[in-house]
C-alpha cells in the first residue's frame, strides 16, 4: 500500500496532531464520540475541524471523508442487524462458540448465524459442538442507575443479543471453534495448576483474569497497577526474543525468521482469546515490519495510526470497549511523549521514565478509568516505579517460564505471595485517592486538549507556558473534583440495587444530600451512584431499620463520607452500635418532627417497640419542595392499619419490596398516591413484588428491577 502523504501547511492545529494519519484517527475518534454521546459539543468541533481541514488540504480531507463515511456505514448497519437479530425466544441450531469459566458457572456463548446468544449452566458443554436449542431468551439488562455498569451496550458491543434462560439443549454434532485453541490454553492450566497462582499465571501469561482473587483484583485496581496485567508490546517483546533465539541457533535466515515470528505471534493471538490490545501488538509487529521492507519511511505514530485506523474501518464498535481504549490510549501517548522520554543514562534515565510513564498512563486514561471505578491513586505513580520493574523483569517472565516449567510452581507461589501481601497492604492507603465525578463531555474534551499541551511544553522545556498550563490543568481537576457544585436541579433517586433499598435526595448546587437506607452490605453500587455524583458529604442519613438490605452499607458509608447526622427509629440497636461516636445520632418514633436543610419529614411510626424489625421501620412523610413522598421502610399490615389519615401524596415507597404481608387495603385507605415505586432489588431470591401485589397497585406501580432507578427530578 502506498504511503497517502500530503505536507500540509504549517499551523498550529496541525502541529497538535503531528501527522495525516493521526488527522484521520482523531476524525473518526470525534465521530464515534458525537454518536454515542449526542454532544452537540462534539459535533461542532467535528464539523469545524473537517471545515477548516478542507480548506487547508482539500485532497487529504476529501481521503478523510471517504474512510470517515465507511466507519459510519459499518457503524449503523451493524447496530441495525443488532437491533433486528433480538429475539425473545429462538428454536434452532447453535453453535458452541466459546465458554469461560466464571463464578462457579460455565459462561457459554452460542452462535447463531452472526450474533451470539449468552447462557449461564452448571454443565459443561462441548466446545465447537452443534445444538438443538430451545429457550427463553431475555435481553440483557441496562444501567440499573445513572452512572452504573451498563450490561446492554457492553453485550452489543460484543455482539450477544441476548442470555438463554429455560434452555433444553440437545447435542447434534462435534465442529471446530475458532476460540478452541484459547479453551485448550485455559484447560492446561486448570489440569496443571492447583495453587492460588494460577489466576495470576493466567492473567499474565494468556490474559484471562476470571481466574484472580477478586480481593487481589480489586488491590491491583485501587494501587494503580492494572495495566501491568494487560498484555502488551513486553508479552510478545518476551516470546519474540525467546524464539527468535530458537531459530537463529537453527541457522534460518533473517527473511524467514521474520515471516515465522509474525505467524507464532499470531498464533499467540488466537491463544489468548483474540484480545484487542493482542491484537494492537501483533498487528503493529507486522505494520513495523512492511514499514521496514518496504522503506515507507513511516514513523511510530504513523504505524499507531494505521493501527487503530484499521482496527475501527473493521468495526467501529471496538471504540466503545475499555480494553480497546485503554490500550491503544496509552501506546499513543507514549510515542507522542517519546521526545520527552529519550534515555541518555541508561539506569538513572529508566528510573525516571518509569515515574513519567507512570504519569502519562495515569493522566491519560484518568476520563476512562472513572468510568469503572470512580477514584485515581496518585499514590500510583510512586508505586509503579516499584512494580513495574518486578513486574517486567522478574513476575513476568517468571510466569510464562512456570506455564512451560509447571514443576516450578511452588516457587512462583512463593512470588505470588509476597507479590499479594505487600499489594493488599497498599491498597488500604487512601492518602491521595481522589474521587472524581460523572461530567459533560465539553469538560472531557478540554481536559485532554490542555493535558496535550502541557506534555508538548514539557518536552520542549518551556517554563513560562508549561507553569501556566500546569495552573490551567490543576483548575480543571479542582473544576471536576467539584463538579456536584454546577448540579442545576433538585433530584430524588429510587435506586435499583442488587438487593435491599436506597433513596438519594440531592439538591442543587450541592446545597443538600440526603440518603435514606444504604442497601445490602457487600454491594457497593450505593457507593459507586454516590460518588459519580460528586457526593462527598452526607447532611443526613436516615435508616428506617436494622435489617441489612436496608443498613448493610453503614458502616462503609460512615468511612468513605463525611456524614452530619443519622437517623433512626429508636428502637434500632444493630444503627446504633455501627453509629456509636461516629457522628451526631438522632433516634426518632412516631410524633418527632426534623428537618435536615429544606427537606422536612414527618414521623407516622413506631409508637412503641413491635420486638419485629420490620414494624419498627421508620414510616416518614417528606416533603421535598412540591413533591411528598411517604417512605415506609419494611412495615406490614399490622403498623399499616395504625397508619393515620395521611391523603394524597406524589410517590409512595411500597413497603416491604412487595411482599404478601403488606400493601393492605388499610394503606390504600389511608393514602393516595400518583406513583408506587417498588424498590425489590434485580437480585432478590423472594420474587418479589408478588403477583397479588401488583394486581393491588395495577398501572400505578413502578418496580425498579425492571424499570430501572426511579428519578424524581425538579
Amino acid at each position: 500500500m502506498r504511503r497517502f502523504y500530503y505536507k500540509l501547511k504549517s499551523s498550529l492545529l496541525f502541529d497538535i496532531l503531528r501527522n495525516n494519519y493521526f488527522i484521520l484517527v482523531a476524525l473518526i475518534i470525534l465521530l464515534l464520540v458525537f454518536i454515542n454521546s449526542k454532544s452537540i459539543f462534539v459535533g461542532l468541533i467535528f464539523i469545524g475541524y473537517l471545515v477548516y481541514l478542507l480548506k487547508k488540504a482539500p485532497k487529504l480531507a476529501l481521503y478523510c471523508i471517504i474512510i470517515l463515511v465507511i466507519v459510519f456505514l459499518n457503524y449503523k448497519i451493524r447496530k441495525y442487524n443488532y437491533s433486528k437479530n433480538i429475539v425473545t425466544n429462538y428454536d434452532g441450531i447453535a453453535k458452541v462458540e466459546r465458554i469461560q469459566y466464571k463464578n462457579d458457572n460455565y459462561q457459554i456463548q452460542f452462535k447463531v448465524k452472526n450474533y451470539y446468544l449468552l447462557y449461564y449452566s452448571d454443565e459443561l458443554l462441548e466446545i465447537g459442538g452443534i445444538y438443538y436449542l430451545n429457550a427463553n431468551i431475555s435481553k440483557p439488562s441496562k444501567a440499573h442507575f445513572p452512572g452504573g455498569f451498563d450490561y446492554a451496550k457492553y453485550c452489543e458491543y460484543k455482539g450477544i443479543v441476548g442470555i438463554i434462560e429455560n434452555a433444553k439443549i440437545k447435542k447434534i454434532r462435534k465442529s471446530f471453534s475458532i476460540y478452541y485453541l484459547n479453551y485448550l490454553a485455559n484447560n492446561y492450566f486448570d489440569k496443571h495448576f492447583n495453587s492460588s497462582s494460577k489466576g495470576m499465571l493466567k492473567a499474565l501469561t494468556i490474559g484471562n483474569k476470571d481466574d484472580m482473587e477478586q480481593t487481589l483484583s480489586n488491590s491491583i485496581s485501587n494501587v494503580g497497577i492494572s495495566h501491568l496485567f494487560v498484555i502488551s508490546g513486553l508479552h510478545v517483546q518476551i516470546i519474540a526474543m525467546f524464539f527468535s533465539k530458537i531459530l537463529k541457533l537453527l541457522h534460518i535466515s533473517e527473511k524467514k525468521q521474520n515471516t515465522l515470528l509474525i505467524a507464532i505471534l499470531f498464533t499467540y493471538f488466537v491463544l489468548t482469546g483474540f484480545m484487542i490490545s493482542v491484537f494492537r501488538v501483533v498487528y503493529g509487529t507486522l505494520l513495523r515490519y512492511i514499514n521496514k521492507v518496504k522503506k515507507l519511511n513511516y514513523n511510530s505514530l504513523d504505524i499507531m495510526s494505521v493501527n487503530i485506523i484499521t482496527v475501527l474501518v473493521i468495526n467501529p464498535l471496538f471504540f466503545y470497549q475499555y480494553s480497546f481504549s485503554l490500550s491503544y490510549i496509552i501506546s499513543t501517548s507514549i510515542i507522542i511523549c517519546s521526545d520527552y522520554l529519550k534515555v541518555k543514562n541508561k539506569i538513572k534515565d529508566t528510573i525516571i521514565n518509569s515515574i513519567k510513564i507512570s504519569i502519562i498512563a495515569t493522566l491519560v486514561t484518568l476520563p476512562i478509568v472513572i468510568n469503572i471505578k470512580p477514584e485515581i491513586n496518585y499514590l500510583s505513580i510512586i508505586y509503579n516505579i516499584f512494580y513495574i520493574p518486578v513486574v517486567t523483569y522478574i513476575i513476568l517472565p517468571m510466569a510464562f517460564i512456570t506455564t512451560i516449567l509447571n514443576f516450578l510452581e511452588p516457587l512462583f507461589n512463593i512470588i505470588y505471595q509476597l507479590f499479594t501481601s505487600a499489594t493488599n497492604c497498599l491498597s488500604t492507603i487512601k492518602t491521595l485517592t481522589i474521587t472524581y465525578p460523572t461530567v459533560s463531555m465539553g469538560v472531557i474534551i478540554g481536559y485532554y486538549w490542555v493535558l496535550y499541551f502541557l506534555l508538548k511544553e514539557i518536552s520542549n522545556f518551556r517554563k513560562k507556558k508549561t507553569i501556566l498550563l500546569l495552573v490551567l490543568f490543576i483548575a480543571i481537576h479542582i473544576l471536576w473534583n467539584n463538579y456536584a457544585i454546577f448540579h442545576n436541579t433538585s433530584d430524588i433517586y429510587f435506586l435499583d440495587l442488587p438487593k435491599g433499598e436506597a433513596t438519594v435526595v440531592i439538591d442543587k448546587h450541592n446545597k443538600l444530600n440526603v440518603l435514606i437506607d444504604t442497601g445490602e452490605a457487600g454491594y457497593d453500587d450505593i457507593l459507586i451512584f454516590l460518588k459519580k455524583k460528586g457526593i462527598k458529604r452526607l447532611d443526613g442519613v436516615i435508616i428506617s431499620h436494622g435489617d441489612s438490605d436496608h443498613m448493610g452499607m453503614l458502616e462503609v458509608i460512615l468511612k468513605e463520607f463525611k456524614v452530619k447526622k443519622v437517623f433512626c427509629n429508636k428502637y434500632d440497636t444493630k444503627t446504633m452500635t455501627i453509629v456509636k461516636q461516629k457522628t451526631q445520632l438522632i433516634t426518632l418514633k412516631k410524633g418527632d418532627m426534623f428537618k435536615v436543610g429544606s427537606t422536612y419529614f414527618q414521623t407516622l411510626s413506631p409508637k412503641n417497640d413491635e420486638n419485629d424489625t420490620n414494624n419498627n421501620s421508620l414510616v416518614l412523610l417528606m416533603s421535598y419542595y412540591k413533591k411528598k413522598i411517604l417512605l415506609t421502610g419494611d412495615i406490614e399490615q399490622k403498623i399499616e392499619k395504625e397508619l393515620p389519615k395521611i391523603g394524597h401524596v406524589d410517590i409512595l415507597k411500597v413497603p416491604h419490596h412487595g411482599s404478601n404481608t403488606s400493601s393492605s387495603n388499610s394503606l390504600f385507605a389511608s393514602v393516595d398516591f400518583e406513583v408506587a415505586v417498588c424498590m425489590n432489588g434485580y437480585r432478590n431470591s423472594f420474587s418479589f413484588p408478588t403477583d397479588l401485589t401488583r394486581k393491588k397497585y395495577q398501572k400505578k406501580l413502578y418496580v425498579t428491577s425492571e424499570n430501572g432507578t426511579y428519578i424524581i427530578r425538579q
